[in-house]
């Protein structure tokens, strides 16, 4: 399937989530697999959650929002996962389908995207895991 090239800017909110980190060594399309299925062993359920992935620094973050009925300092789904806030602001956002059969598309598509003119290289790459067949790369602009 190709990668489709029309997307949008949206102004997002900072967004506080736990997280399980990925070894920091390995590449990227290793880290993240391995920290997301860590992070949703940790959850009761998966059901309702939303779910993000960030690199920080070269380290990947499978991490999953506190609900908004949670309190930040409190929250399942363990309270000795770390917690980050995803840093809000403008991003330019396109959307990815049926991404498991070829994972590598995700790294294809934020390479791609970060030779934007306006990326903003303070802030992460964000990826927001829609469903288990969608996502939504979010990339962070001037």
């Amino acid at each position: 399937m190709a990668v489709a090239f029309t997307g949008s800017i949206i102004e997002a909110p900072e967004i506080p989530v736990r997280y399980v980190a990925g070894d920091g060594v390995s590449p990227i399309p290793d880290q993240a697999p391995i920290a997301f299925e860590q992070l949703e062993a940790s959850l009761g359920s998966v059901r309702g959650r939303k779910f993000y992935g960030v690199v920080q620094q070269g380290e990947y973050r499978a991490c999953v929002a506190i609900r908004s009925d949670e309190p930040s300092d409190q929250s399942e789904p363990d309270e000795s996962l770390p917690l980050f806030h995803i840093p809000g602001g403008r991003y330019f956002c396109r959307r990815l389908e049926d991404f498991l059969p070829d994972n590598g598309r995700i790294g294809q598509l934020v390479e791609k995207l970060i030779n934007r003119s306006d990326f903003d290289s303070s802030r992460p790459v964000i990826e927001f895991y829609r469903s288990h067949n969608e996502l939504t790369v979010r990339v962070p602009v001037k």
